[in-house]
């Protein structure tokens, strides 16, 4: 299950966001940086405070960012609105997207949304994320928090499950540990860029 909308708020609320590191994630950043042919249209599910929204949107991307909670995608337009960004936001749970999601876009970046749904569940998640993709767009995710945790959310991930859960319409280009994670993350989260192969002309 996706934990309720209420649940999610009330984080919001108290403050009790520690998945939040305040800025745009370091990964991405150098990640985009080695990979400037990279852009279009970008799908960012859970985006919270959306501070890789605003990183997307500055770089050029079109963005889409979903996020069950008013309170954050209020915050996020309101920082988008400040510096002159154009980005969509959808008040909705990842798992009932617009049908004009399917095969819209270049790419889709997970972080921490993937490690905060019901493990029953992931399956499903990254089938979204495939789902979503062009032919040939680009699923790049850091994957995080990585070894044993007892409960959750967040729940803990195994890069091999996360493997495993891949549509076979894809190949893995580029994998590794991110040498600029922050600190308390170093060594706990995997950058993966999976593309979606399905309907690539092979002529």
């Amino acid at each position: 299950m996706v934990e309720p909308r209420e649940y999610w708020e009330e984080r919001y609320r108290r403050g009790a966001t520690g998945w939040d590191t305040g800025a745009e994630t370091p990964a991405f950043r150098s990640w985009f940086e080695r990979h400037p042919e990279i852009r279009g249209r970008a799908f960012v599910p859970g985006c919270g405070y959306g501070h890789d929204v605003l990183m997307l949107a500055r770089l050029g991307f079109e963005v889409a960012a979903v996020d069950i909670s008013t309170l954050a995608l209020g915050r996020l337009r309101e920082a988008a609105e400040a510096e002159g960004l154009q980005v969509r936001t959808l008040n909705e749970d990842f798992f009932h997207l617009p049908e004009s999601f399917s095969g819209a876009f270049d790419l889709a970046l997970e972080y921490t949304s993937y490690c905060a749904i019901d493990p029953a569940r992931r399956r499903e998640y990254v089938g979204v994320l495939a789902s979503v993709l062009k032919p040939g767009g680009l699923l790049l995710a850091l994957l995080f928090p990585i070894g044993w945790k007892e409960g959750g959310p967040p729940h803990a991930v195994d890069v091999g499950e996360f493997y495993s859960l891949l549509p076979p319409d894809g190949k893995i280009l580029e994998e590794y540990w991110p040498g600029d994670s922050i600190p308390p993350r170093k060594g706990r989260e995997k950058i993966l860029a999976w593309q979606k192969t399905i309907g690539l002309s092979t002529g």
